[in-house]
């Protein structure tokens, strides 16, 4: 077993670079707006802006610790799972007047 050893001292393993890969993302923005002309020195506008409209659970962290008993056995069963998640659909509505 090559990590079985008695040196306490880190040693480099020989996984590649970008071998583990998160969880992809799906997100769709949308923004609906309006201008209005109320006179005519007085206008104004009404916006309306939704993130993650669609409401896609995207993961955003995975839990990345590899843990071994003395055999060499590993014991994380949360190993390669999600830990975290982005926020959910959110929405914001602006009124704006000028004159």
């Amino acid at each position: 077993m090559p990590w079985a050893s008695t040196s306490t001292a880190p040693q480099l393993g020989n996984l590649g670079k970008n071998t583990m890969t998160g969880p992809g993302t799906q997100n769709m923005d949308i923004t609906l707006s309006r201008k209005l002309k109320f006179t005519e020195r007085v206008n104004g506008a009404i916006r309306m802006e939704s993130y993650n409209t669609l409401n896609h659970t995207q993961f955003s962290g995975l839990d990345t610790t590899l843990r071994f008993d003395p055999t060499g056995a590993m014991y994380n069963t949360a190993f390669n799972t999600a830990t975290s998640a982005r926020p959910s659909r959110r929405v914001q509505i602006a009124v704006r007047v000028q004159f």
